[in-house]
């Protein structure tokens, strides 16, 4: 495998911030290996303006802090520079969600409408699960989910793409897959999650093209956390995040 993506934070020109909190103190660089994200109030998730849990937590759909690495410099040359290539990218995700819903970890990004992540996040009754889910369109749900105990664990989506991205139609086929990672930073056995499509390109009637989901800057990996309630100080570590592509 060749590596694209390692000790990103080093580089201010490796990534990018997709509305930043006006608090900088919100977002910490702790070395060029490692980063720190408070759970912001907000989602990602759905069209919805906002909506209004259990609690009375209001949760905006315009995450703060969403932190953006390129893959490829278009999703629509992916396929025509790297026929066959099989991508990997995983990072350490270190939470302790307090409420239903706080969450961190590690989306394929085309835009608020349309990605894949796998987070760490907190459940209705309690416990905490690793959960895949995928927004096509606006439309969001919940694909596969696997309860964790760990504070930190290794997650990682792999993906291949399906179709010629510069000609027609094509998608991301996603597989999902954890590992607990002991205090000691052992890693242990990994656990399948789920897997699914993300749509990047897509068709018409007869053929019509109707444009790429993930418009002209292609497909993104980001870190993303969200939806703590307010007050709250809890905060996200990545560590790690490592992408390799491997030619099939």
């Amino acid at each position: 495998m060749s590596e694209i993506v390692a000790r990103v934070f080093g580089r201010p020109d490796g990534w990018q911030v997709v509305n930043p909190s006006e608090d900088k103190d919100t977002l910490r660089v702790v070395d060029d290996d490692t980063l720190e994200l408070q759970a912001l109030p907000g989602s990602t998730w759905g069209r919805e303006s906002w909506r209004r849990d259990e609690a009375g937590f209001e949760h905006w759909r315009n995450a703060r802090n969403v932190v953006t690495i390129g893959t490829t410099p278009r999703a629509e040359q992916a396929q025509a520079q790297m026929p066959g290539e099989r991508f990997v990218a995983e990072v350490r995700v270190r939470n302790a969600p307090s409420v239903y819903g706080e969450q961190g970890g590690l989306f394929l990004w085309c835009n608020f409408d349309q990605y894949v992540k796998l987070v760490k996040e907190g459940m209705r009754d309690g416990s905490t699960c690793v959960v895949l889910a995928l927004e096509a369109q606006g439309q969001p749900r919940v694909v596969g989910k696997q309860m964790v105990t760990s504070a930190e664990v290794l997650v990682r989506l792999t993906w291949t793409l399906d179709g010629h991205c510069d000609r027609g139609p094509c998608t991301a086929s996603v597989e999902a897959s954890f590992a607990a990672v002991d205090e000691d930073g052992s890693v242990g056995t990994s656990v399948d999650v789920a897997s699914c499509q993300l749509p990047l390109r897509s068709s018409g009637p007869a053929g019509e093209d109707v444009g790429t989901e993930c418009g002209g800057d292609g497909l993104k990996l980001a870190l993303v956390a969200h939806s703590a309630p307010p007050g709250s100080e809890a905060r996200v570590r990545f560590a790690g995040l490592r992408l390799r592509s491997e030619r099939a």
